[in-house]
């Protein structure tokens, strides 16, 4: 069995400067090619490609961390219908009704 170099999901985990580890995998890539590097990192050739095609489009900036957060949620509430059950909620609890009822009366 070949003794790894590297463990790159242990590393990333543990390092404060992951951009630093990413950029030597990069540079690797392009010295030495995706499988080599991968197999030196111990991760898969598919994170080398993404990383090296991160770097070539952004070139540094690209290495940075991303947020994971979705661009967009289609299946989120609409800001008015949240607005509106706020509201109504609101009302019911002025009156002294609870969100059960509101529940109820939203679900038909």
């Amino acid at each position: 069995m070949i003794e790894l170099e590297y463990k790159y999901y242990e590393f990333i985990k543990k390092w404060e400067d992951r951009y630093e580890l990413r950029l030597k995998l990069v540079q690797d890539a392009l010295a030495h090619g995706t499988k080599p590097t991968a197999r030196k990192y111990g991760t898969t050739v598919k994170t080398v490609r993404k990383w090296v095609k991160r770097y070539e489009a952004d070139k540094k900036a690209g290495l940075e961390e991303r947020s994971r957060k979705p661009q967009r949620s289609p299946q989120a509430t609409k800001p008015w219908v949240r607005f509106k059950l706020i509201q109504e909620a609101q009302h019911l609890r002025e009156k002294g009704k609870s969100a059960v009822r509101l529940r109820r009366q939203v679900s038909g």
